[in-house]
């Protein structure tokens, strides 16, 4: 129901953002981008139909929202737990079970943090080829 307004909204602020160099205005288009797809969300929220079309809406809503996020943090948080259960209840597991149960926590912050990293590299580097074609393109050169 939402899938071509929003897809239409993301390309739309993408293409957009491609063009435009100055990093305050890229900020506030994703803040209006942002504050776009939050009205559409409220729409859809308060739109009323049929019951279940209404129940399919927000149970979208709120998978999308809330659930895919939190599943990476909850199942490595589950992981750990049944680990500390079968230690608790002193069921015997292989050592390489017990390392993969109890560092999957560990493994998600490693991974969050390696996402981090690399998303700062890249935007370090699209900034450096910026500056390095502005660079190149000087009009001191050419006087």
């Amino acid at each position: 129901m939402a899938a071509p307004y929003e897809s239409a909204i993301t390309g739309a602020f993408s293409l957009i953002s491609e063009w435009i160099d100055d990093d305050d205005l890229k900020a506030k288009l994703l803040f209006e981008e942002k504050k776009l797809k939050f009205e559409l969300d409220k729409v859809l929220l308060n739109t009323n139909t049929t019951p279940k079309t209404d129940a399919f809406v927000k149970i979208m809503i709120a998978t999308r929202d809330i659930i895919i996020p939190m599943m990476r943090p909850v199942g490595s948080l589950m992981l750990a737990g049944f680990g500390a259960y079968c230690l608790a209840n002193n069921i015997v597991l292989p050592e390489t079970i017990q390392v993969l149960l109890f560092g999957a926590p560990l493994g998600y912050g490693a991974s969050r943090h390696a996402a981090k990293k690399e998303k700062e590299k890249t935007r370090r580097m699209k900034i450096r080829e910026k500056k390095e074609n502005d660079d190149f393109f000087d009009d001191d050169d050419y006087e």
